[in-house]
């Protein structure tokens, strides 16, 4: 019975856990924990370095989209943090309003009205709101007005 699951003990720290197994053997010796602690520090640097950037098969470069630049800025920024303007819970805010430009110095904390007011939305918000507008269909005034 190939590819079945049964219990096995770590032989490291003698731990048991469900497990696969191949002919009634676990396929894995070792529990995780004790796995990952196998290798070196050198060779921990050495993987991770060769999965980061362009060398991850997961890279898109130049092809990232809008979501991916923000979903970024939430990994490398982790907040929430103070408003820079008024000290409430802030939001990351793109100063040159490109969400692919994650450098610190490009990221700015803002509370949502503050945010919406940089970046031109709390004017749209608030004549949408008067004509009684569904906000969450992206609506924005056209140059007629409207």
């Amino acid at each position: 019975m190939a590819g079945t699951m049964g219990w096995a003990r770590c032989i490291d720290c003698g731990r048991t856990r469900w497990a696969r197994t191949n002919w009634g053997k676990p396929r894995c010796l070792r529990c995780r924990s004790c796995a990952s602690q196998i290798r070196s520090p050198e060779t921990k640097a050495r993987v991770s370095a060769n999965q980061m950037g362009e060398n991850n098969s997961n890279w898109k470069g130049d092809k990232a989209t809008r979501q991916t630049g923000s979903w970024r800025a939430t990994q490398m920024f982790p907040g929430p943090r103070p408003c820079v303007k008024c000290r409430a819970k802030g939001e990351r805010h793109h100063v040159d309003g490109n969400p692919l430009n994650n450098v610190p110095e490009n990221i700015a904390w803002l509370c949502r009205h503050h945010h919406m007011e940089l970046d031109g939305r709390l004017e749209a918000s608030l004549i949408a709101m008067k004509r009684g507008r569904d906000l969450s269909k992206g609506y924005r005034p056209t140059e007629k007005g409207d």
